[in-house]
């Protein structure tokens, strides 16, 4: 079996609270599926460069700060792994690194310059919302994923 690797980011958008507590960026890549941004590295990049280049390619989004956990030094990760059939029959083992980024809280949500190459489109998704436009499970249950981790941070926060 053959392996691949992509590299991406979860993008957040806190929302004032009258508007709700926050919403999601999800994109339609070309091939007509709902994810989060994300793609390959190039030759001697790092994994964080090349999600946040995914990121500015394939949304134009540069302004963010990215997610670190109370009383950890490096932002926080989370990883899908899904297997597929390529175009000549192989299969892959899959594994894509997503970091969590949170934008400054805005409302509307900023209109989006995206690559017409690689996105169809893009929608700022609540949770709810979010669960039901996503095409995989194993990206639902990434999200389910960051999910948790925000709920638990905001708590903690509150306290």
């Amino acid at each position: 079996m053959l392996t691949d690797a992509a590299y991406g980011v979860i993008p957040i958008l806190p929302l004032p609270p009258a508007q709700g507590s926050h919403l999601y960026l999800l994109i339609q890549h070309q091939k007509g599926h709902w994810a989060f941004p994300k793609g390959h590295k190039d030759e001697g990049e790092s994994d964080l460069a090349a999600a946040q280049r995914e990121l500015r390619e394939e949304t134009g989004l540069t302004d963010y700060q990215l997610l670190t956990l109370p009383g950890q030094s490096d932002p926080l990760t989370l990883q899908e792994a899904y297997t597929f059939t390529d175009p000549e029959g192989n299969r892959v083992a899959k594994t894509v690194t997503y970091y969590v980024a949170l934008l400054p809280p805005q409302f509307p949500p900023p209109a989006l310059q995206v690559q017409p190459e690689e996105v169809a489109a893009y929608r700022w998704c609540s949770y709810p919302e979010a669960l039901e436009q996503i095409s995989f499970e194993e990206s639902r249950q990434l999200l389910r994923r960051c999910q948790a981790h925000l709920e638990q941070l905001w708590k903690l926060e509150k306290t």
